[in-house]
């Protein structure tokens, strides 16, 4: 099977990842990870070349592509280099999506960014839909995101006053991932009632909130 996770929210990605992994029964030995984060240094052909390869014990195989370059949104600005050899990836991607190898499980993996659907090579694995499935991890909406924290806070069994949930929501800024790790660090407290002044304590603002409304980190020069 072909998976390609995509989205901002990073501890959800991690989570299906080592999910999808832990599943596949693969030994050790046979989880490949392999940095495709650059053009220059990786090759897609020789990737699928992994894939494809067909062990005579019919073990199960993982290969895991980390970042790669070729589902990114391209840099505005950025012209064009001259290449002595064009590779057609979405060609090497479509050929695999018709005859994948069943013994294998290939997982495009985006740390923290979506894939970019205007890329052919995102079109063939919606074309492909009966090998290939997209699960992606966007920013939840705000009803979404309520539900969530009473989800966690109920299975964890911590309360929050009312000005204290309004403070971890503004210091979280909407991310999904900083609430699961904001819980983690509740858990780790230990304290089971929670006000303003343990949020304040326990819980940084989140990067993009900071950027948002042009705050500083409290160890900064002003």
């Amino acid at each position: 099977m072909i998976y390609l996770l995509e989205g901002k929210e990073t501890y959800q990605l991690l989570e299906s990842r080592r999910s999808l992994i832990k599943k596949s029964n693969a030994l050790p030995e046979n989880i490949l990870v392999l940095d495709a984060s650059g053009k220059s240094q990786f090759s897609l052909e020789a990737a699928l070349n992994m894939c494809s390869t067909v062990s005579l014990f019919s073990d199960r195989r993982v290969v895991v592509l980390d970042d790669p370059y070729f589902l990114k949104a391209a840099k505005e600005g950025t012209g064009k280099k001259k290449q002595k050899k064009i590779v057609d990836n979405a060609a090497l991607l479509e050929n695999y999506c018709r005859d994948p190898n069943p013994d294998t499980d290939l997982i495009l993996f985006c740390d923290g960014f979506p894939a970019d659907k205007r890329t052919r090579e995102f079109k063939v694995l919606q074309k492909y839909d009966n090998a290939a499935t997209i699960l992606s991890f966007s920013t939840p909406s705000m009803w979404q995101l309520e539900q969530k924290i009473d989800e966690l806070l109920n299975d964890n069994k911590i309360r929050l006053t009312k000005d204290a949930r309004e403070e971890m929501k503004k210091r979280i800024g909407g991310s999904l991932t900083e609430l699961y790790k904001t819980i983690d660090k509740f858990v780790l407290y230990g304290k089971k009632n929670l006000d303003r002044n343990d949020i304040e304590h326990l819980v940084s603002y989140n990067q993009d909130v900071m950027s948002t409304y042009g705050l500083q980190a409290p160890w900064s020069d002003p």
